[in-house]
């Protein structure tokens, strides 16, 4: 049996969602967008199944996978910044030659600093035999913007063929001129299995599953003129592989789906917020409102009290958090936009008086932040921290939000509503911001911590406050920080501070959680 290298760049077209914008569909910031946080949830599993004792058989469409059964296939851990590691596949063609995406290398961002060609492995961070190369060539015409000629050679010291490393063979001959439409192609990697599950179970490493090849017409009904004469698209439909020939198709642009329920820890805490979500956050927001701007576009939700932030990590990436003036010179925020586990920022500038947050309003970047001293990002405990910056002067979209006093220190406000407000998310299936829809609020019931805990467990504590998600409402990514407000005594008060959302997304009608207001007046008074 012959087996033939196809590569692709647009795979699975049918099967998933459709696209709602050019940015997900391009190789654009594919590393910071898909390589590096995928990267990091696929060495913990991997690292917590080796703990458990796991070996992994994934099981993609009824196929049972194994190294062995494609031996071409190769990992790529990919270093960027000297600091990120993202993943990629490529596949083995020669004893010293890996085929792969150019956009594996550079992405329209960042240039890759260098690859780790991992061959005849189940698993992509731990086994099999590993080269670290920085020799690799991209196609002259490759274009991030289009994902036009989307190739790249790797060369990497000989390898000895084995049951698990054996190259695959390119096409030759008449299989030059054909278009493989109506065959079935086999596409294997390491990355997700699942739109609606993000998370890579342990027991699941490399995977594979058969794919009809379609016509580029019916693939370019999905990704229009994304689609060229030099790309093969898969239907995602299922079928048997022909005895007589089996095609790879590397499959090396994953488009970006909605977040569903999540399995792990990780995605309910605050760790690594600013990759996961702050930075891809900041850069989709940031591209809205340039283009809302170009566009004559105006945003008219302006919410008393809240501030934008804007986090500086690295000093190269912007992340985003929300914010809520209580002074003329502090915010309170949360910890985890300060300290998320991961990174530190290293400055965070204040925006005030503003729809948008990139642009517009009165700003002050400062470094003089106050954590709380019990912090703790695996439990999510203490997410309240304070900035200072210099005095504003107050308008009518500059105000102070007042903080409990008295008898209001005393209680849980469960039962009244509490305005949420934010520059982030506005739905689960739509990751992208329209650009009419700047700052948002959204008035949210308050309920008890025992029925926030039937959802969240041991992460809700005393000094937790949450709000219903009845209807599909409530905060989403990139509103950490931001603020709950209720109104008494005919006056606006902060309750919350925006922590942490519900496993299975904004919208699926879980509630959210905030750092009870109440329970740290004594730090925030404390910060002067």
């Amino acid at each position: 049996m012959k087996v033939l290298l196809v590569l692709s760049v647009l795979a699975l077209a049918s099967s998933y969602a459709e696209i709602n914008s050019a940015e997900d569909v391009t190789a654009f910031n594919y590393h910071m967008r898909i390589g590096i946080p995928e990267a990091a949830k696929i060495k913990r599993n991997e690292e917590d199944a080796a703990k458990a004792g796991l070996a992994g058989q994934r099981i993609v469409g009824g196929q049972v996978t194994d190294i062995s059964q494609v031996p071409y296939q190769v990992g790529l851990i990919v270093t960027i910044l000297f600091i990120f590691q993202s993943i990629c596949g490529g596949v083995l063609i020669s004893n010293n030659r890996v085929v792969t995406a150019a956009h594996c290398h550079f992405d329209g961002n960042f240039v890759a600093n260098s690859h780790t060609v991992v061959l005849g492995s189940n698993t992509i961070f731990s086994g099999g035999v590993r080269h670290t190369t920085t020799d690799i060539v991209m196609h002259a015409n490759w274009t991030p913007s289009i994902v036009a000629n989307d190739i790249a050679v790797l060369r990497i010291p000989n390898v000895g063929f084995t049951n698990v490393i054996q190259p695959v063979a390119l096409p030759t001959g008449a299989e030059l001129n054909q278009n493989f439409v109506g065959l079935i192609g086999l596409a294997s990697g390491f990355g997700r299995t699942s739109d609606t599950n993000t998370n890579i179970p342990q027991n699941q490493p490399i995977s594979s599953v058969n794919l009809p090849i379609i016509t580029n017409a019916a693939c370019a009904a999905t990704y229009g003129n994304i689609v060229l004469s030099s790309n093969i698209c898969t239907s995602g439909a299922g079928g048997q592989v022909y005895e007589m020939k089996v095609l790879l198709v590397l499959s090396v642009l994953a488009v970006a789906s909605s977040y569903a329920e999540i399995n792990s820890v990780e995605d309910v805490t605050a760790f690594n917020y600013h990759m996961r979500i702050g930075i891809p956050e900041a850069a989709k927001i940031k591209r809205t409102e340039e283009d809302a701007a170009k566009a004559g576009l105006a945003g008219q939700r302006i919410v008393g009290g809240h501030v934008g932030l804007i986090i500086t990590i690295l000093f190269i990436f912007q992340s985003i958090c929300g914010g809520v003036l209580i002074s003329n010179n502090r915010v309170v925020t949360a910890a985890h936009c300060h300290f998320d586990g991961n990174f530190f920022a290293n400055s965070h500038t204040v925006v005030l008086g503003s729809n948008t947050i990139f642009s517009g309003g009165v700003r002050h970047t400062t470094t003089d932040i106050v954590m709380h001293a019990n912090w703790d990002p695996s439990t999510v405990a203490n997410d309240i921290a304070v900035l200072r910056i210099p005095n504003v002067g107050f308008t009518n979209v500059i105000q102070p939000v007042a903080l409990p006093t008295g008898s209001e220190l005393n209680q849980n406000f469960a039962g009244l509503t509490g305005l949420a407000s934010g520059f982030g998310r506005t739905s689960d299936t739509n990751t992208n911001i329209p650009q009419n829809q700047p700052i948002r609020a959204v008035n949210l019931p308050i309920i008890t911590n025992a029925a926030c805990a039937n959802v969240f467990g041991h992460f809700i504590i005393s000094s937790t406050i949450c709000t219903s998600g009845a209807g599909g409402q409530g905060t989403c990514q990139g509103d950490s920080g931001g603020p709950l407000v209720v109104t008494s005594n005919g006056r606006r008060i902060l309750v919350g501070v925006t922590s942490f959302g519900a496993r299975a997304g904004c919208a699926a009608g879980y509630p959210a959680a905030y750092a009870r207001v109440t329970s740290f007046i004594s730090f925030i008074l404390s910060v002067k």
